[in-house]
């Protein structure tokens, strides 16, 4: 019952607000960062979610074994721990950061709330280089970071969503409705502000790594072009649609961020990186 008062002391100021700006007319900011869930309620979707693919994961969600790859694991864990910790995330220490890899060959990646990443080995195997990888990452930690899917499902469903939230009688009824939520978070579709918000932090972040944060760029122009030359739609680019204008975006970022692009070398060392994991993924550790 406490954890109901808790959600009721959050959410029915939370109704008023919504009447509001249903009244009038409200920034586009506001619009923007408007949010009907606490912390708690993105870490309880997330851990829901995470938890409704581990027990499909002979299905739908194929997870690869952490320790039969534990190699892979800790390589990959490696590359997130170092884009995580570069500093720059508003909730670095809030959520339990996680980074998992779905055994499939599709090209995607998805995060949900409360800090936990999917990456395909697919896209893994279609990548170049490790900073492209982290790029991916990045873009992944800064959608969770900002908050993204909660704010997108609140402006969704608004009042509707409110009030399911707010009349259940106990505890168990509320996380019931938030683990419902967390059912249409793998096929979210967040807005161009969105994806460019993550763009513009996840290069940041790889501004302040070993990684090259061009690559970030470079990973969305081989997916285009990928796409335009098999004439088949990739699965990455129909949840992060990408044109022109984003990746200049990207390299205008890196720019004013005072960043060189990695130098030929640099590069053949990031090849070899990421030619590593893929073989660390195709060989279970003993």
């Amino acid at each position: 019952m406490k954890r109901l008062n808790n959600v009721c002391r959050v959410l029915v100021p939370s109704l008023f607000l919504v009447i509001l700006l249903a009244g009038c007319s409200a920034t586009k900011g506001a619009l923007q960062n408007f949010n009907l869930f606490s912390l708690e309620d993105d870490k309880q979707m997330g851990y829901e979610m995470a938890l409704q693919i581990k027990q499909n994961s002979d299905n739908e969600y194929p997870l690869l074994d952490t320790v039969r790859y534990a190699g892979a694991y800790t390589h990959l864990r490696g590359i997130f721990n170092t884009v995580l910790n570069s500093g720059g995330l508003t909730y670095r220490n809030d959520f339990n950061w996680r980074i998992y890899i779905i055994n499939k060959d599709v090209k995607n990646a998805f995060a949900v709330p409360g800090g936990y990443i999917f990456i395909y080995k697919g896209l893994i195997d279609y990548l170049d280089n490790e900073s492209q990888l982290a790029g991916v990452i990045a873009h992944e930690i800064a959608h969770v970071d900002r908050r993204h899917s909660s704010k997108q499902i609140s402006k969704q469903y608004g009042t509707q969503l409110l009030i399911s939230l707010f009349l259940p009688q106990d505890a168990n009824e509320y996380l019931a409705a938030l683990a419902a939520v967390g059912n249409s978070l793998v096929q979210l579709s967040f807005s161009r502000t969105d994806e460019y918000e993550a763009d513009a932090v996840g290069t940041s972040l790889m501004a302040k790594t070993k990684y090259d944060p061009y690559e970030t760029a470079g990973f969305f122009k081989k997916m285009m072009d990928g796409q335009a030359a098999t004439g088949q739609a990739f699965d990455f680019l129909s949840t992060h649609p990408s044109d022109d204008k984003r990746i200049a975006s990207i390299q205008a970022l890196c720019t004013s961020l005072g960043v060189q692009p990695f130098t030929d070398a640099q590069k053949r060392i990031h090849v070899t990186n990421l030619n590593a994991l893929k073989t660390k993924l195709k060989t279970p550790s003993r």
